[in-house]
């Protein structure tokens, strides 16, 4: 655009220039003013329409000038077109204006080069002073075209300008979106990989899960088989409580028919010891007398041999020296082989019984017997239901300590004890139950072997009473200590 406007100026400065001034009449012979040269006619409409035309040309550029300084934004590349295409209207106009004037100089210098013409009418003189005027119009237009087109190369260096800085930030945009881009492939990347670690994890949680679920199902195999395990004990443990009223009935049979054999031994050893006693004593006077007799016989034969005897007789030969008396035969003791099978008990019971360990535990109160160690709780062992007291955890552990250090080996029968509250059914459940949870601690934090214990509920309380002391007291246990 600026080049067209420069184009335009240089054709106006070499092709419109100011009008000639108006030549001045000379007097001609006859005394009349004549011109010096005489200007052809124009058509009165033909010039108010290029005035019009110039008039506009200057009000649109003005408009378009005004526009131009204000905006803040490039102007479009339409409007920059169509100010180009009426500028090059304009240069057509211009030209043909021109060859219009060309045409009258050449008139002009005809005219002056002719024989003088007779003088301009009046209203040739008004039609001169008015193409006069109008060329002093197309001057002043000249003027402000070339003022215009300053302001417009001033305003398209501006242009340039902002166009240089928007294709900078276009560069810097560019450059932002390779950075984005170059970003946007790294994150794609990293994606990527964040993707196949993800499905690695996911394959890795798969395989664990898979392993859990056959961990879980080998686990529920194995509890099937321990609950199988627990159900059949607990058959066999039923079984033999069922058998055990039965057996300790027989055990007690036997121990008393093993005692009355014991005391019927010992009676007859104590018999037999007194027969030994007398028959010893009678041996020990029976050879006493035998003594004094062989004696008296001696001193007898002695003094009967002295009267009878030759005198020359030596004292020394004719006295003999006593006959010891033949000691009368020993009566053997009974035997005991009569009640052979007792022999090996009466044996054994007439060993000496290794003592009961020494119970030092506070709380805990022992009463001994030659067949077992009865070992008792002062203040309880349950506050409620079959949860154990921390001090009688304390004390059981102190017990379990010392009954497992015990030689020979001890058995222990726990006896679940209840309060005189409720039904005897559920007593003697909940006594079994107490009985069960102190031998699972007695073998669990007392070390002591799960043979050696053994759990039932005890057939009378303890502490005897219905007083709320006693109800305490009685939720509790007995300990009953046995030689093994």
């Amino acid at each position: 655009m600026s080049e067209v406007i420069d184009n335009l100026s240089q054709q106006s400065e070499l092709k419109i220039g100011l009008p000639d001034p108006a030549p001045k009449p000379r007097p001609s012979r006859n005394g009349a003013h004549v011109s010096q040269r005489a200007e052809p006619p124009v058509d009165p409409a033909e010039r108010d329409a290029l005035r019009q035309e110039v008039e506009r040309l200057k009000t649109e550029l003005a408009l378009r000038e005004e526009s131009m300084s204000q905006a803040e934004t490039p102007a479009p590349a339409s409007e920059y077109s169509a100010l180009q295409r009426e500028i090059e209207e304009l240069q057509r106009t211009v030209a043909d204006r021109e060859a219009d004037i060309a045409e009258l100089r050449v008139a002009a210098r005809l005219s002056a080069e002719s024989p003088p013409a007779p003088a301009p009418r009046p209203d040739q003189q008004a039609e001169i002073a008015r193409l006069t005027g109008l060329l002093e119009e197309s001057g002043a237009m000249r003027r402000d075209l070339e003022t215009q087109a300053a302001r417009v190369r001033k305003a398209e260096s501006g242009q340039k300008e902002r166009i240089e800085a928007l294709q900078r930030q276009i560069v810097e945009l560019e450059r932002d979106r390779d950075r984005q881009a170059a970003a946007a492939a790294q994150t794609a990347e990293t994606n990527t990989r964040l993707e196949q670690d993800l499905k690695s994890a996911a394959d890795r949680l798969q395989q664990r899960e898979q392993q859990w679920d056959q961990v879980l199902r080998e686990q529920d195999a194995r509890e099937r088989r321990l609950k199988n395990q627990m159900e059949t004990a607990a058959q066999e443990l039923a079984a033999v409580r069922r058998q055990l009223p039965e057996v300790k009935t027989e055990i007690q049979r036997e121990t008393s028919i093993l005692r009355a054999r014991l005391l019927e031994e010992e009676q007859r050893a104590a018999d037999m010891d007194a027969v030994s006693q007398r028959v010893q004593g009678r041996q020990t006077v029976l050879i006493a007398g035998a003594i004094v007799a062989a004696l008296l016989t001696a001193s007898l034969g002695f003094v009967l041999g002295r009267n009878s005897a030759p005198a020359d007789a030596p004292v020394a030969n004719e006295i003999a020296p006593p006959q010891a008396a033949e000691a009368p035969p020993v009566i053997p003791p009974p035997s005991r082989s009569a009640t052979p099978a007792a022999a090996p008990a009466v044996a054994s019971a007439a060993a000496p019984q290794p003592a009961w360990p020494a119970i030092a535990v506070q709380g805990v109160q022992a009463r001994a017997t030659p067949d077992s160690l009865t070992l008792l709780f002062a203040s309880g062992v349950f506050s409620s239901g079959v949860k154990i007291d921390p001090r009688a955890q304390t004390a059981l552990q102190a017990l379990a300590k010392t009954l497992a250090a015990a030689k020979p080996p001890l058995r222990i029968e726990v006896q679940g004890c209840t309060d005189a509250q409720g039904s005897p059914a559920r007593n003697r459940a909940l006594a079994q139950q107490r009985a069960d949870a102190v031998r699972d601690y007695l073998v669990r934090a007392g070390g002591l072997p799960a043979a050696a214990v053994s759990a039932a509920p005890a057939a009378t309380p303890p502490f005897p009473g219905a007083s709320p002391e006693a109800d305490r007291k009685n939720r509790t246990v007995v300990l009953v200590v046995r030689r093994g």
